[in-house]
C-alpha cells in the first residue's frame, strides 16, 4: 500500500467540495442528518478518519450486482470494494507471546478477533438511496 498523508482539515475540504458543498460545516451538518431526511452518508473521508482512529484497517464490500437476481439465498457472493489503513498499522496482539486470540483454541467463539474490520454494505430494498452496514467476522472452516 501506498503511504499517504495529509492534514484532518484538508480531508474535510476535499470531502465538502466532492459533495459539492460550499462550506465544512454544512457537510458537517448533513453527515449528522439521517440520509432518508436528506443527510449525507459516511465515504471515503470518514473511512480514512475511523481507520486511523480505530488503528486498524477497514475493508469495504458489497453484494456482487451480477448475482442479485435469482441468488442462491444460503450464498451470498461478495466484492471488496476498498480498503481504507492497509499496510499503515500493526495488530498490537501479535506482540502478545502466546495470546489466546491468536492461539487456534476451541474456547473462543467463532469470529471472536479479527484485526482487520470487514464491513458488508448494503442497499435498502424498502428505502432507495437507503444503505445498511454489518460487520462481517471470520469464522473456521468446518472439517
Amino acid at each position: 500500500a501506498q503511504n499517504q498523508s495529509c492534514r484532518a482539515q484538508d480531508l474535510l475540504n476535499q470531502a465538502t467540495r466532492e459533495e459539492g458543498l460550499t462550506s465544512t460545516e454544512e457537510y458537517l451538518t448533513l453527515l449528522r442528518k439521517e440520509g432518508s431526511q436528506g443527510g449525507l452518508y459516511g465515504g471515503g473521508p470518514e473511512l480514512t478518519v475511523l481507520a486511523n482512529i480505530l488503528r486498524r484497517p477497514i475493508s469495504i464490500y458489497e453484494i456482487k450486482e451480477d448475482q442479485r437476481d435469482g441468488f442462491d439465498p444460503t450464498i451470498c457472493p461478495i466484492v471488496c470494494k476498498g480498503t481504507f489503513g492497509d499496510g499503515l498499522f500493526e495488530d498490537p496482539c501479535m506482540q502478545i507471546q502466546d495470546s489466546a486470540v491468536l492461539s487456534s483454541s476451541d474456547s473462543l467463539p467463532e469470529g471472536a478477533y479479527s484485526w482487520h474490520l470487514h464491513v458488508l454494505v448494503m442497499n435498502v430494498e424498502t428505502n432507495p438511496g437507503e444503505k445498511h452496514a454489518c460487520v462481517l467476522l471470520p469464522s473456521r472452516k468446518k472439517n
